[in-house]
């Protein structure tokens, strides 16, 4: 009963919470800009680790500026990553006219294979793209060295995960966009975190020119208890999301986690009763040694086709990363998620303090709050507005105020759970409407099984209104964030 993971309150409910206050892109850009009208072409370079919070921003660029009668854009991606192995990946961004040197001056051969702990000898994991960035200033030199010539074609720099990387461009003097979804210390040696902090703040609150765009209200405000800087966010969508037809209106995808153990569970206690409706495959069931033969499964590295077609699906809080969940909402089909997803509802690189060199400054005046006093406080705060909430007085001994409670504890042994329930409500978790939540294995069974179908039919209009709304903002957030740059 001591164990933080069994609270003693009951969560914020839904409706007291920030859904369908906060805006879903902010700030609210109104009008675009004219400038398009002085440009004919315009060319874009990015570079990051992960592609996934890239797909809007590139989708946006290649065709919804361009159809409203912008410039002529050409997008040059550089994905400089684990998942080229992938063919449709390395096709569409490990290809392009700059990639293979830009592999090679981030040392990637050299790091590509020291991912895992196990890779590197029991150690901390990426300890390859560690190396490589203890030396920093050598690969910046060097690709400096090699594209000198590049802010003479480039009009628009845009750099993701690791953000560490955006130093490659610095001396461009040409328009920075810092796409920021993974805390900005990730990847960097200990003993150059506060060098980077220096350059990163001067990089991006220093330079009108350029600007950091946060992947989310959780991003944006954990970002300003951090350092106390407010930087716009805009929701993920996945513009490019291919209409993908419902070949398998009877079966269900379990998606499997970290852990398998308790999609297992899941897949078994259905196949325990006869009458259950519906098949539930185990995405990525090929990787486990002791699942019967004929349990049905999905190979993890299926194509997306083929991921996109089941009646629903059944989510962990892993499915948060690198935008898997927003995927799945795409399809506009049930998505069935634990209701107390809060415990867990953030990645460990997303909340792991060690990204983020932020101490436990607040866990000791925990014990003010209660379900009534955090109640209160999220009613009188106006969220409408977000940076008018990051401008409020009140200091509750964190870092920067107004918000309470820590977003990186320590571990997940030392966190609050009111403090973990609070920071969830601006995780896509809780901000997307229309999530289909469970409180067990039995009741995930009952809905299933028991919900008539034109219910879900009203569930799947649901999601594709809102996905519309959103979709709108964030195109129109893009389109004058990149038209007011240039």
């Amino acid at each position: 009963l001591n164990d933080p993971f069994f609270p003693t309150f009951v969560p914020v409910k839904e409706d007291e919470g920030v859904r369908g206050r906060l805006p879903l892109v902010w700030p609210n850009f109104g009008e675009c800009s004219s400038a398009h009208g002085r440009r004919t072409k315009l060319q874009v370079l990015w570079l990051a680790k992960h592609h996934s919070p890239l797909v809007d921003l590139t989708a946006v660029l290649d065709f919804y500026l361009t159809a409203q009668a912008g410039p002529t854009v050409a997008v040059i991606p550089n994905l400089v990553s684990e998942y080229c192995q992938f063919q449709k990946v390395r096709d569409q961004y490990c290809s392009g006219q700059y990639h293979a040197a830009v592999a090679r001056i981030l040392r990637y051969e050299s790091w590509v294979s020291k991912i895992s702990s196990s890779e590197c000898g029991g150690g901390k994991q990426w300890c390859g793209l560690m190396d490589v960035h203890s030396d920093f200033d050598a690969v910046v030199a060097e690709f400096q060295k090699e594209f000198r010539q590049l802010g003479d074609s480039i009009d628009v720099f845009v750099c993701g995960h690791p953000l560490f990387w955006c130093k490659l461009f610095q001396d461009f003097e040409k328009p920075i966009i810092g796409l920021h979804d993974m805390g900005f210390q990730m990847f960097v040696p200990e003993s150059m975190r506060d060098v980077w902090h220096a350059d990163f703040d001067r990089l991006f609150f220093h330079s009108p020119q350029n600007v950091l765009v946060a992947q989310g209200p959780w991003e944006a405000f954990s970002l300003h208890w951090l350092i106390g800087r407010r930087v716009p966010y805009v929701s993920r969508v996945g513009l490019s999301h291919p209409n993908v037809h419902l070949s398998r209106p009877r079966s269900i995808l379990l998606s499997i986690g970290p852990d398998e153990r308790y999609m297992r569970l899941i897949q078994s206690c259905a196949s325990a009763f006869p009458a259950f409706p519906y098949e539930m495959v185990l995405w990525g069931g090929e990787d486990i040694e002791d699942l019967p033969p004929d349990a049905p499964k999905l190979p993890r590295d299926s194509p997306t086709e083929d991921l996109l077609s089941f009646f629903a699906y059944v989510l962990q809080p892993y499915d948060a990363t690198n935008t898997k969940l927003n995927e799945f909402y795409n399809t506009r089909r049930p998505l069935f998620v634990h209701r107390e997803l809060w415990r867990t509802t953030m990645s460990w690189a997303q909340a792991n303090k060690d990204f983020h060199g932020s101490q436990n400054s607040c866990l000791e005046r925990d014990h003010i709050w209660d379900q009534d006093t955090l109640t209160t406080f999220m009613t009188a705060l106006p969220w409408h507005d977000p940076w008018a909430v990051m401008n409020m007085s009140h200091n509750f001994g964190c870092f920067h105020g107004p918000l309470p409670f820590n977003p990186f504890p320590s571990s997940d042994w030392e966190s609050s759970p009111i403090g973990m329930v609070f920071w969830a409500q601006f995780s896509d978790w809780w901000l997307l409407p229309h999530l289909q939540r469970y409180d067990s294995i039995a009741e995930l069974l009952r809905m299933i099984s028991t919900t008539p179908e034109d219910r879900w039919t009203d569930v799947s209009d649901d999601m594709t209104a809102f996905l519309r709304v959103r979709t709108f903002e964030v195109v129109k957030f893009w389109r004058a964030l990149v038209l007011d740059l240039i």
